[in-house]
């Protein structure tokens, strides 16, 4: 268990294709939660900024470049103490400009998911809960 908290960057990223708006999900290929749906990004290096960082962990998981819409990120936290777990993940907003993608890093699939269609998706709790506070899913009756 590490002595500090982890810190990692994650991209939301949307495509507007043929009136649909759809966000980028990956398979989470490590525990917890494997095999779950995430939002991608990962880990940020000593030294580099939040948005470098979510950069380069979205093209190492997807193979993409995305644009960010500004450098506005938003914070969440997991404290898990009897699973050794605490992260500070945090988010932002970007878009696509293209399709084509591949899985890798500790992604092992990907797919575009219809924003009317995310809370059918087994999600991890966190990216629900990132999801809804984004206002991209609301809660099914």
């Amino acid at each position: 268990m590490s002595e500090s908290p982890r810190i990692g960057a994650c991209l939301i990223a949307i495509n507007h294709r043929g009136g649909t708006s759809r966000i980028l999900l990956g398979r989470r290929a490590k525990p917890p939660h494997v095999g779950k749906w995430v939002i991608p990004g990962g880990g940020i290096r000593l030294f580099e900024t939040m948005r470098d960082a979510a950069l380069r962990e979205f093209k190492e998981e997807t193979g993409l470049t995305a644009v960010l819409d500004g450098a506005h990120f938003t914070a969440y936290e997991i404290v898990d103490s009897g699973a050794g777990e605490h992260r500070i993940c945090l988010y932002a907003l970007a878009e696509l400009k293209s399709e084509k993608c591949h899985a890798g890093g500790d992604i092992t699939e990907l797919k575009f998911v219809d924003i009317r269609e995310l809370h059918k998706v087994e999600l991890t709790p966190l990216c629900r809960q990132v999801l809804r506070d984004f206002g991209f899913i609301q809660e099914q009756p």
